[in-house]
């Protein structure tokens, strides 16, 4: 497991500020856009030393598009029509686009909030930078593996579920926890950097329980990226090799 560490390596706080993190932000037309808000209050209130470069929706309806042109970010559309959405040589063309896309604006590290488009081997192969995806399940370290609550229970992993399909399967166990994972061509599966977890609780909805449980992926995503900042972008991708 790569966890950055949160340390200055030696370098005086004041130049570790003078280079944030260059972030993307993926999002879907549906969902709070919750992840994004956290972003960026995150960077308003200087826990997190970034800079959001674009947000990037599948739908212009989607409401983080309004967050970020309110806030004076790059906002963009670039999402698959229907027809294309089962066209190899579309999914292609689409993420190759993407990829380049965000090499233009030097995003280091794509974010992915829920973002609902498939994203074909080339963007993994083009985009100079990172992409990061936030999973409502415990992915293992490796795919023959199965990862265990502190009780001792079996985390569910979720592969391939919805986010409300993923969360509901968490209901009636013990605990549920996601997992801030560098993403790959492989669904819900890639390096794994941190994991979190919150008690289910008696009484508990799908909705009530995803609510806490957002909190604590927030705090784990702020976590990961300062690592990323501190350690260096290049060297966190050298470590990934």
């Amino acid at each position: 497991m790569v966890i950055p560490e949160q340390t200055n390596r030696g370098n005086p706080e004041d130049e570790i500020k003078k280079t944030p993190l260059q972030l993307a932000v993926l999002i879907a037309s549906t969902g709070s856009a919750s992840t994004l808000t956290g972003l960026l209050e995150a960077i308003e209130a200087d826990t997190l030393t970034a800079e959001i470069q674009m947000v990037i929706a599948n739908m212009s309806t989607a409401p983080g598009l309004t967050i970020a042109e309110r806030n004076g970010i790059i906002a963009l559309k670039q999402g698959l029509l229907k027809k294309d959405r089962d066209n190899p040589d579309e999914v292609e063309k689409h993420s190759s686009r993407l990829a380049q896309l965000l090499n233009k604006d030097g995003v280091q590290v794509a974010v992915l909030a829920g973002w609902p488009v498939i994203l074909d081997r080339i963007f993994f192969d083009e985009f100079d930078g990172v992409t990061l995806n936030i999973h409502p399940g415990w992915i293992p370290d490796r795919e023959d593996e199965t990862v265990t609550f502190p009780d001792g229970s079996e985390a569910p992993w979720n592969r391939g579920l919805m986010t409300d399909d993923a969360v509901r399967n968490f209901l009636g166990g013990t605990y549920a926890g996601s997992t801030i994972h560098v993403a790959t061509q492989q669904t819900d599966f890639g390096t794994v950097l941190q994991r979190v977890f919150v008690p289910v609780e008696p009484g508990d909805t799908t909705e009530s329980l995803y609510e806490r449980l957002k909190s604590e992926e927030q705090k784990g995503l702020i976590e990961v990226l300062n690592g990323i900042q501190q350690m260096g972008i290049d060297e966190f991708k050298g470590v990934l090799l």
